[in-house]
């Protein structure tokens, strides 16, 4: 049994990390943002609001096979099983037994790494584009550069966090802007890109406009900088941080493209860092970071047998708490909060709406995330009206609400329930319900 062990370990690791992410998609409810997205594929285009189109083509691709949770995601669980397997190629030196306690430490790739979210290719485009990089650096030539080329293209398409993977590479080895073969690969990124800058020209870059000068401005708190350099902690972890960010700051590169990794996990951390004191920082942000953080530790403790036992020890730990997370995202026990709110009972609420308001639409105040569930669980096409003052996002461009305009729909909200005519009691709490004969659209 040991001997085929030894000899099989990659097929069974990779194997076992594919099949119990196969399994939790399968088997835990949607996000609501994973909702959102997959009303994106109902709706495709160069570009959304809020991300660029990468998402929304990964799960219109699957759903087309499964038309439930498990389609929504089957892409991306398939891009997060390969985003390991060319993370660990980045590893020159390898030992893959270290390789793997890094990874199963870091809950976030297993609890997070099956959702349908735009961090779940973006990680595996950050990787694709190191390795493209490496291929570059190493043999410098057209082809490569076309390889290199298409890799940030298709990070570009993913978000737009991935500009931030290109320039610190470039800054890590300023040499690289004296090749023609670098302008080839950006020229090669320009023609392919050019759909979405083209939709972004047409929507007059409202993206842009909103990512650098609308979202994540506010007064300042000590909290969003305290809060950031906790939640990154907890994103390398959620314990094992302690010993793989230290590891990844220490080591020395020896390469080209450990240098870019270098420059990648110190830049992103440092970029957000003062994002932190424009406002809230989202822990999920720096996620292209752990591309590096594994690979950097893994070279580091690689030559330090005194770091391996206490990594060892705080990685079992690690893996019993992300285990315990597993199954929690799955049943439904324990007391009510709002991890468990985001992933249940959305199927049991729909059900409980529709119970209401029967083959009528339901047009939500002030949420696409609560449209965009109601949406996916009740088989209802729904639209969200945004009051004044408050978050922008794709609904203000889809034509859902045109399409109810004159039509008899129920307007809904769960804030404010006693302003209502009528309201409905489901497993997430009141709904307060208004019928309108003939909606007005907005």
């Amino acid at each position: 049994m040991n001997l085929f062990f030894q000899k099989n370990h990659r097929f069974l690791f990779y194997s076992a990390w594919l099949i119990l992410a196969l399994a939790q998609a399968a088997s835990t409810e949607l996000l609501a943002d994973e909702a959102y997205y997959w009303v994106y594929s109902q709706f495709p285009d160069w570009g959304y609001f809020d991300h660029p189109p990468m998402i929304a083509i990964l799960i219109r691709s699957g759903y087309a096979f499964f038309n439930n949770e498990s389609g929504v995601r089957l892409i991306c669980v398939l891009l997060g099983t390969l985003t390991i397997l060319i993370t660990e190629s980045l590893t020159e030196r390898k030992n893959p037994f270290l390789f793997y306690t890094i990874v199963l430490s870091i809950g976030v790739l297993q609890i997070a790494g099956f959702l349908a979210v735009p961090d779940t290719p973006l990680l595996f485009f950050t990787a694709l584009f190191f390795y493209a990089y490496r291929s570059f650096t190493k043999k410098t030539n057209w082809q490569n550069a076309l390889l290199l080329g298409i890799a940030i293209t298709l990070l570009f398409y993913t978000k737009y966090h991935g500009l931030l993977i290109v320039l610190f590479a470039i800054l890590s080895n300023l040499k690289l802007l004296g090749r023609w073969q670098t302008w080839l690969a950006g020229f090669f990124v320009l023609l392919f890109y050019s759909p979405h800058l083209f939709w972004q020209y047409q929507h007059d870059w409202v993206s842009f406009r909103y990512h650098l000068f609308e979202s994540n401005v506010s007064t300042y708190k000590l909290s969003y900088t305290t809060d950031y350099l906790f939640g990154q902690l907890l994103l390398a972890g959620p314990l094992a941080g302690l010993l793989l960010l230290p590891a990844a700051f220490i080591y020395k590169t020896k390469s080209e493209t450990e240098k870019a990794l270098k420059f990648s996990l110190v830049g992103i951390y440092i970029i957000f860092l003062l994002s932190s004191f424009r406002g809230k920082v989202e822990v999920n942000w720096t996620m292209p970071a752990l591309i590096s953080l594994i690979v950097l530790s893994h070279q580091f403790i690689l030559d330090k047998i005194s770091w391996i036992r206490p990594l060892r020890i705080i990685a079992f730990v690690s893996l019993l708490l992300i285990i315990a997370g597993r199954i929690y995202l799955v049943v439904d026990i324990g007391p009510d909060n709002s991890v468990k709110k985001r992933f249940h009972d959305h199927k049991a609420w729909a059900k409980d709406i529709t119970d209401k308001t029967g083959t009528i639409p339901v047009v939500f105040y002030n949420s696409y995330q609560r449209t965009s569930l109601y949406w996916f669980y009740s088989k209802k096409p729904s639209h969200c009206i945004n009051l004044p003052g408050q978050r922008r996002n794709n609904y203000n461009f889809w034509p859902t609400g045109d399409s109810l305009t004159g039509k008899p729909v129920f307007v809904a909200d769960v804030y404010g329930i006693s302003t209502f005519p009528d309201s409905v009691n489901t497993k997430k709490g009141w709904v307060g319900l208004r019928f309108e004969a003939s909606f007005k659209g907005k």
